[in-house]
């Protein structure tokens, strides 16, 4: 497949030369930075494959970024707590979306692996308020994809705790 760059099996392909594949993922996380860097404030970022997540203070942000984390949460009218940042996604390949809410809580437990891990405690509130109104599946789906399912399995089984003990 392609001259032994590319793979696939079945409905998926992967990158075979580690060379293309580092080149692949340095250009990603240009184009990353480039598009954060048009966040004019403190910005805080991580790439998951073509999803990138920004929390920033700023204001102004490219028309190319969706709102996630707690904005979402409170816009869909879940019990949330509005935090002094905003929280946003966007993908590299420039076609801007909505946000789930699950996907969206997903995003927020991400950035607190980064910094910020006092949110933890507002995520956790939330998960306890709206464990019902949320796809428990879809939410561990994301985790595993975003590399915080061990956080989120952390975060369930403290507050099932809670629930037994209090």
């Amino acid at each position: 497949y392609s001259a032994g760059v590319a793979g696939k099996r079945g409905n998926t392909i992967w990158i075979c030369d580690s060379f293309v594949c580092e080149f692949a993922q340095t250009y990603a996380d240009g184009i990353c930075q480039l598009l954060v860097s048009k966040a004019n404030g403190h910005n805080i970022s991580t790439r998951v494959i073509k999803n990138v997540v920004v929390r920033t203070d700023a204001k102004d942000v490219p028309p190319l970024f969706s709102q996630t984390g707690m904005n979402v949460l409170i816009a869909r009218g879940m019990d949330a707590i509005k935090t002094s940042y905003d929280d946003y996604s966007f993908s590299l390949d420039m076609k801007k979306r909505a946000v789930g809410v699950e996907e969206a809580f997903i995003d927020a437990l991400l950035l607190t692996t980064l910094l910020l891990h006092q949110d933890n405690v507002v995520l956790a509130i939330f998960l306890k308020k709206n464990r019902k109104r949320l796809n428990i599946g879809k939410l561990r789906e994301l985790a595993k994809r975003y590399n915080v399912a061990g956080e989120l399995d952390a975060m369930r089984q403290a507050l099932d705790y809670a629930e037994k003990v209090g």
